[in-house]
């Protein structure tokens, strides 16, 4: 994969590591794309696209409460921010525990 080339030569590209995350997601293997985006939110805390796509992923292996927990989070940032729009996005609960 072009992304993981990418990743040999800079560990640290951040968008690379993002969009392999993508790709390893849509292949289904949620706990490697997890590996990834937990890469990109230490590189950028601030990361909000990263930190709900983790929570995402999180969800679909069945890790609810973890899940819960990050969209609590994100939630609490949106209200702060006062941004309807991610407010919006995160009301759907990702999954049931």
């Amino acid at each position: 994969m072009e992304f993981e080339k990418a990743l040999v030569i800079d560990q640290n590209n951040l968008t690379a590591r993002y969009n392999l995350a993508v790709l390893l997601a849509n292949e289904k293997k949620h706990q490697q794309a997890i590996v990834h985006l937990e890469k990109v939110i230490l590189l950028n805390p601030n990361d909000f696209g990263a930190r709900f796509f983790l929570a995402q992923q999180l969800a679909k292996l069945g890790r609810c409460t973890e899940a819960a927990a990050l969209q609590q989070k994100l939630m609490a940032r949106a209200i702060e921010d006062r941004n309807a729009e991610l407010q919006s996005k995160l009301k759907p609960a990702l999954c049931q525990p």
